[in-house]
């Protein structure tokens, strides 16, 4: 007997075929090529068997795409002998292999901080991403580290399953140096914080290349954008709108810079047009000097009326650096000079100083000097720039015989000198910021006016060496002509003495500049000899004389006169006739007659320092 052997193989399932190798034995049938894919059925068979056998099908299985499916690989053999009445049939099978196919897919995570980070040595910044996804519990944290001069990190989660996960930012902390402790590192995401990533396949059941790898891509913006510079301005006093100062131009210096930014006094801050790199900053103003003066600038770490800052991300994202400026415009001081209500005419002038640190027990530093004459109508607009608060002295050179309406003291003058110059009168002024202070001064001319001291009329000569003062000793002397000042007459009284003189001093009505007796009334008045100079103060007479030649200087130059300086003057005159006092010498002085020449002295002292 013989048998014939038949075999038929077939796949199901989607996307899934298969295919046979040439076997030892037998053939296929149907037409089936050898390593042909194919779904199936694949037949194959072999007939005249008479013995025992095998033969071994090698198949492949073959998946279409990138897909997750089943299937199952069915065998049937079929055996038939023969030939009858003996023969039968019997079947194997079928005999059947499970198939599946299952996917694996890849997540990466990328992660961009802003450029404008600069790490230093041993500082870093920590961002948390949290990995969840749809279908389970499933949570990776993954942490990407930035250090010194890294702007971009990747992370990648591998063999994961097909599924939709959901990508969050946790955190961003910032860490100054290893052991600190990690604050906000001031970012947040562009866009969402939080992203979803769909790994699954498509609709057709086939994953395509995005469906097996995705990305989440998060890009990092600071929190509150970058930093950026104000600046504002404050005056004293607030300006109006049309002043012209009113513009300030200041200048932001450091990374970027230099940036330069007009704002107006009084408005709000203003922004500089740069975006703030890590660094040091400085602003600066161009200042309007010398009338105005920038009295202080904030934050000024180093006291240099500078505006200074620094600039350190991620810290100061979304920082406002604000510089205030505070600036003060200086005072001045005008005069305006009137004689008896009216500008000045002829030949008047008038002389007037501005003076610092001025009072009666100091003269102070004349500032400035001006002369109110018919050229300028009397209007004197001194120059200096004067400190709001400050205290500063107007004064003005009165000559002997005027009155003025300003003044308050004599700067230097107590405890009283006898070089004292009593011709500059004095008063004390402040000025407000910005403020003109004016002063209105009237004169009246002589008779009536101020005396003036031993010290003025020694040195208004044209003797005195110095030369820088007009002659008003010599041209009262030419005035007093023709009796001129009476010192010692044996009789009489002011202003006619005599006829027995013993000293007399003369001018030269001719030539008023030039007293013949210009030296002998310097010595006099400064309680000397005249005729070698000699310093004789501490004698009666000699004291009693300086006071009595300026008294009548005074009263010649129109001086108001009193009766206790009349009297003062006739016994003065009168008593040093009595010891021939002729300049040089005199004869022995009684204790009594001391005592009365130190007293007269003190009254015309008195009324020669206006007492």
């Amino acid at each position: 007997s013989f048998a014939a052997i038949a075999d038929t193989e077939s796949i199901t399932g989607t996307g899934l075929k298969f295919s046979v190798a040439t076997p030892s034995i037998g053939a296929f049938l149907n037409g089936y090529v050898a390593g042909t894919q194919t779904v199936g059925p694949v037949d194959w068979g072999i007939t005249g068997q008479t013995t025992s056998g095998q033969v071994q099908f090698v198949k492949t299985v073959y998946l279409d795409a990138h897909r997750v499916t089943t299937g199952t690989l069915t065998d049937t053999a079929t055996l038939v002998a023969s030939p009858p009445p003996n023969g039968f049939t019997t079947t194997a099978g079928p005999v059947s292999v499970g198939i599946s196919s299952s996917a694996e897919v890849t997540l990466n995570l990328t992660k961009r901080i802003p450029p404008q980070i600069v790490l230093g040595a041993g500082q870093r910044i920590e961002v948390v991403l949290r990995v969840t996804r749809s279908s389970d519990a499933f949570q990776v944290d993954k942490t990407l580290t930035f250090g010194p001069g890294e702007t971009f990190k990747t992370a990648t989660l591998t063999g994961l399953l097909p599924d939709t996960y959901t990508v969050t930012e946790v955190s961003a902390l910032y860490y100054a140096s290893p052991a600190a402790v990690g604050v906000s590192a001031n970012l947040q995401a562009q866009g969402s914080s939080q992203q979803t990533v769909i790994l699954t396949a498509g609709a057709d059941g086939i994953f395509s290349k995005e469906e097996c790898e995705g990305t989440a891509a998060f890009v990092n913006i600071p929190a509150g954008g970058n930093a950026t510079a104000k600046v504002k301005k404050i005056t004293d006093p607030v300006l109006a709108a049309n002043d012209p100062d009113i513009d300030w131009t200041f200048t932001l210096n450091g990374p970027g810079g230099p940036v330069p930014l007009v704002v107006k006094a009084g408005a709000d801050f203003a922004e500089f047009p740069l975006v703030l790199q890590e660094g040091n900053y400085t602003v600066t103003e161009t200042q309007k000097a010398p009338a105005w003066v920038l009295t202080n600038a904030a934050p000024d770490a180093n006291n240099d009326k500078i505006c200074e800052f620094a600039v350190d991300y991620p810290l100061d994202f979304g920082k406002v650096f604000s510089c205030t400026f505070y600036n003060q415009k200086q005072g001045k001081a005008k005069v305006i000079k009137t004689v008896q209500g009216l500008p000045p005419s002829g030949t008047q002038a008038f002389t007037f100083q501005l003076r610092k640190n001025a009072s009666v027990s100091a003269i102070g530093t004349v500032l400035e000097s001006g002369v109110a004459n018919a050229g300028n109508l009397g209007l004197i607009n001194f120059a200096a720039y004067l400190v709001p608060g400050n205290h500063y002295q107007l004064c003005e050179v009165v000559m002997p015989g005027w009155s003025t309406t300003l003044g308050t003291f004599v700067p230097g003058s107590f405890p009283p000198p006898d070089s004292i110059d009593n011709s500059i009168l004095c008063v004390d002024f402040t000025v407000a910021a910005g403020e003109t202070k004016t002063f209105n001064v009237d004169n009246s001319p002589p008779p009536g006016g101020r005396a003036l001291t031993i010290g003025f009329w020694k040195n208004w000569t044209s003797c005195d060496a110095k030369g820088s003062q007009k002659p008003v000793l010599d041209q009262t002397l030419a005035a007093a002509e023709t009796n001129g000042v009476v010192v010692s007459a044996a009789t009489g009284s002011y202003p006619v003495f005599g006829p027995a003189y013993y000293l007399v001093l003369h001018g030269n009505a001719g030539a008023p500049n030039m007293a013949p007796d210009c030296q002998n009334a310097i010595r006099l008045l400064n309680k000397s000899t005249t005729d070698t100079g000699k310093k004789s103060a501490s004698d009666p007479a000699f004291n009693m004389a300086a006071q009595l030649v300026a008294a009548e200087l005074n009263y010649v130059a129109g001086a108001g006169k009193t009766p206790e300086a009349t009297t003062a003057i006739n016994q003065a005159v009168v008593l040093l006739g009595k010891y021939s006092f002729d300049g040089k010498t005199h004869t022995a002085i009684s204790a009594a007659d001391a005592t009365l020449m130190n007293n007269l002295a003190k009254i015309l002292d008195d009324y020669n320092n206006n007492r």
